[in-house]
């Protein structure tokens, strides 16, 4: 469910998608395009205080058969919360930054600078993955650009 009209980010908001963008993918390019050309509403995703996103046009698509979750990372809000941010594709334009907590019902962006992107590694024999973070931060693994 949408909440309000589109808007131009805040600068939180920027600022975390500016990281999201950096992120270790091989459509990064296309992706940070994007991400930096949005207009966003609130949401309720995975949680409310999620972002519906429109990107501008015309942009870099990731491939018009791209669809779902291309980036999933987490982070630490800033009460120190464990928090998970995922970007969904549609068609291969932005469509969604999902925002979720781990152990509260409280929504809070973490902080862009605590991102670690998840992989997903495999979990034994059977056909599950657990979703791993990595070691650096996706600044760090972009080479400390900032946001």
């Amino acid at each position: 469910m949408s909440k309000g009209p589109w808007r131009a980010p805040t600068s939180s908001e920027r600022a975390l998608l500016f990281v999201l963008g950096e992120a270790d993918i091989a459509e990064r390019v296309a992706l940070a395009e994007q991400l930096t050309s949005v207009s966003v509403r609130l949401s309720c995703g995975r949680g409310c205080g999620s972002l519906e996103l429109r990107a501008a046009s015309p942009v870099a698509s990731l491939g018009e058969s791209r669809r779902g979750l291309i980036v999933e990372a987490e982070g630490i809000d800033p009460c120190g919360r464990r928090a998970l941010v995922g970007v969904m594709v549609v068609d291969g334009r932005v469509a969604a930054l999902d925002i979720s907590q781990f152990d509260t019902d409280g929504v809070a962006p973490p902080m862009p600078q605590t991102l670690r992107q998840l992989d997903a590694v495999p979990r034994g024999t059977l056909a599950l993955n657990w979703m791993v973070p990595r070691a650096r931060t996706i600044l760090e693994e972009a080479g400390g650009r900032s946001a």
